[in-house]
């Protein structure tokens, strides 16, 4: 499917900006009427014959250039429940990163050029958003150490307690992405400003990459019960934090039943690819945070030591001039 302007045909993509679907042809704002193809082969506009990956459920037709959503992948099991639609606009997440690299001294020339910023992506991620009812079982010994000195002596008691904890803790909304892009980059992204969940509807994904998920939800879990478990550790140990020392002999945590919900989140990527390495960098389609590292020339590093080097030689030969004038 895409969708037409209902003044002048031209292609609707959804506009961060605004919130709103934007005629790129005339400029109307929601406007658009949707038109449809059956077949993830065919675009729904020109009827040009589309080479589109297994997993890509949104992308831009290279005829002429409409934006387009697949029926069959946003349908049936693969219909998302929800979406976050972007509100960081193009131009505002190269701004973004413009920020945050601008003090990279040693980034090649061509890493932040509008050259380069043509591989800059707008995609809907897949997520699987966890719900969590936990109740974990502590056992443990806690140590307290109290040292003090009378006369030439120091002496020290140790005191020794049992911690029994049961505590209940519930998780909304825990995500996992669902797609071959990085986890640790995916999972520094969070949050994703969840209250800004709507009910998924295709016409979001206009103008953007999408993409469906690789597996089902619950290939996921081990993953998200490893985040779980680390914040219940935290929480853990907030509640016995007044002991110098502390011996879990028991420690389980009942996970219950999983619900977990099917979700697109926005994400920005931009690939850079400097000498036999690429270079991933992400930014949150709705919060702005920007993730990844830049690379490093070792043209300028080398540039820039031989020009300290030489200036750092200048101000020797001027100063050993100044002690013979001085003599």
């Amino acid at each position: 499917m895409n969708f037409q302007c209902k003044n002048c045909g031209g292609n609707m993509v959804f506009d961060p900006d605004s919130g709103k679907m934007h005629c790129e042809h005339c400029g109307g704002f929601d406007c658009e009427t949707q038109r449809g193809d059956r077949s993830v082969t065919v675009c729904a506009s020109c009827g040009g014959e589309i080479s589109a990956e297994a997993n890509v459920s949104a992308t831009k037709c290279p005829y002429c250039g409409n934006h387009l959503v697949f029926d069959e992948r946003v349908e049936g099991s693969y219909e998302p429940e929800e979406i976050i639609p972007f509100t960081v606009s193009k131009n505002k997440a190269i701004e973004l990163m413009k920020k945050t690299f601008k003090k990279r001294t040693f980034a090649p020339k061509g890493f932040l050029s509008s050259l380069s910023f043509r591989e800059l992506k707008g995609n809907y991620v897949p997520f699987f958003l966890y719900d969590y009812d936990t109740m974990t079982d502590f056992d443990g010994v806690g140590t307290k150490v109290k040292t003090w000195t009378k006369g030439n002596t120091e002496y020290t008691e140790t005191s020794y307690y049992r911690i029994l904890r049961k505590m209940r803790a519930k998780f909304s909304k825990v995500p996992a992405d669902a797609t071959f892009l990085a986890d640790d980059k995916m999972d520094l992204l969070e949050p994703f400003a969840y209250e800004r969940l709507v009910k998924f509807m295709p016409k979001f994904m206009s103008g953007f990459e999408g993409y469906i998920y690789d597996f089902p939800s619950s290939t996921y879990e081990p993953r998200i019960k490893g985040k779980i478990s680390n914040d219940i550790s935290g929480l853990l140990r907030n509640s016995y934090s007044e002991f110098s020392g502390v011996r879990a002999d028991v420690l389980e945590t009942d996970f219950g039943e999983a619900k977990s919900e099917y979700a697109l989140l926005p994400v920005w990527t931009y690939f850079y690819k400097f000498g036999d390495k690429t270079y991933d960098i992400y930014v949150n389609g709705v919060t702005g945070k920007v993730v990844g590292k830049a690379p490093v020339s070792k043209k300028k590093v080398l540039g820039y030591s031989a020009f300290f080097g030489a200036m750092i030689w200048i101000i020797g030969q001027a100063a050993m001039l100044l002690l013979e004038v001085i003599r």
